[in-house]
């Protein structure tokens, strides 16, 4: 809604009202349904739909052919710029098949191996937060809104890529902890110094650690400091570690790089048959330790042989 001056002189008052009567959901006139079951109707075309914190979703449903591919595009920035909503397709059988959760527009192409009524839900991201303080009531980060799609049946899609495979991960029980300097490029070092006792293969498998800056208040683009958004990783790191009947211990990385590597690579490792030599750019002078000092006379015998 937009009310605007036209013409004339002078200032005055307006009033209006405004009458909430519903969802409209496709043109249906109400909210498109909630679950697999109830799902809405649509044929190709373009759609409008809304959401908010009483309606975390909507779902729809329409027929396909076998090798026709789905093709759906979800647009959020030209409606609700500051909200996410994400887009998950299901088939008949009623199986997650693929889905698209970038942030704002979303498209979705997938090819249809199934004859039937398939299914698409529209659903709200990412959850409820009590930030930026705790309330009485839960209320969705990215907010909510109006959102618009376009739906069409191709002759055919690609299949999505599938996942990229991954080694097992065997969590190493240590958090280690490098103190944020603004003012230098030596917390830089100590965090590369740390990588390779948080990051290694032994034995053909893969050990992880998380390596964190500590005492960084910088502010983030949404909410709190950086060490804020740290702090959640370390909380859902613990519950991990816990799964596994784990708890971690805090390392800190000496705030002397060169210290930093040499205390890591003695504490953390037995041996190694490869050396990582990096200059840092920082002032460090060397120190020579006399150890030993000792003058002698060293006798030599000298030998001569005739045939």
């Amino acid at each position: 809604m937009r009310i605007y001056y036209i013409s004339g002189s002078g200032e005055g008052q307006y009033s209006f009202d405004v009458v909430l009567n519903g969802q409209n959901d496709t043109g249906t006139g109400d909210d498109a349904g909630d679950n697999f079951a109830d799902a809405t109707s649509i044929s190709t075309g373009s759609y409008n739909g809304y959401l908010d914190m009483d309606d975390e979703e909507d779902w729809y449903k329409f027929s396909a052919d076998v090798g026709q591919g789905i093709h759906f595009y979800l647009n959020m920035t030209t409606t609700t710029y500051r909200s996410d909503f994400d887009i998950y397709l299901y088939n008949p059988s009623e199986e997650l098949v693929h889905y698209e959760t970038y942030y704002y527009n979303d498209e979705l192409l997938y090819p249809a191996d199934e004859f039937g009524e398939w299914r698409v839900k529209i659903d709200i991201y990412p959850g409820y937060t009590d930030i930026p303080e705790p309330t009485e009531w839960d209320y969705y980060t990215y907010g909510s809104g109006a959102y618009t799609f376009d739906f069409a049946l191709e002759r055919s899609a690609a299949s999505p890529p599938g996942p990229i495979p991954q080694p097992e991960v065997t969590p190493v029980a240590h958090t280690f902890k490098v103190t944020n300097g603004p003012g230098s490029n030596e917390d830089e070092y100590g965090y590369l110094a740390a990588i390779p006792a948080c990051n290694y293969r032994d034995g053909g498998k893969r050990y992880l650690a998380p390596i964190v800056y500590t005492g960084d208040n910088t502010p983030t683009n949404w909410f709190g400091t950086v060490d804020d958004t740290t702090d959640y990783l370390l909380d859902d790191w613990e519950d991990y570690l816990a799964s596994k009947g784990k708890n971690p211990v805090e390392y800190y990385v000496n705030p002397d790089p060169v210290k930093a590597a040499a205390e890591i690579a003695t504490a953390a490792w037995e041996s190694s048959d490869m050396a990582v030599v990096a200059i840092d750019g920082s002032v460090y002078e060397d120190t020579t330790t006399l150890v030993l000092h000792k003058s002698a006379t060293l006798p030599r015998n000298k030998e001569n042989k005739h045939s």
